[in-house]
């Protein structure tokens, strides 16, 4: 089983997930569209997912963009 530590860095290596992954220290700024509230919002759950679910979203991830080329 990998660690928790580690997880974080695979998941901060994928390209869609790199975004979301370095947001999750700068939850304190004000949303200032309605993309950045979604995405706030998100971000929030995401900090309360388990790193097995996390783990589970990057895979999907890396599925669906894969599945888009």
């Amino acid at each position: 089983m990998l660690s928790d530590a580690r997880l974080d860095d695979l998941m901060s290596e994928s390209l869609y997930m790199r975004q979301l992954v370095t947001r999750l220290e700068t939850l304190r700024e004000n949303p200032k569209t309605d993309q950045e509230e979604r995405l706030y919002s998100f971000l929030g759950h995401y900090r309360l997912l388990t790193m097995a679910e996390r783990y589970q979203l990057f895979c999907f991830s890396c599925f669906y963009m894969r599945e888009e080329e």
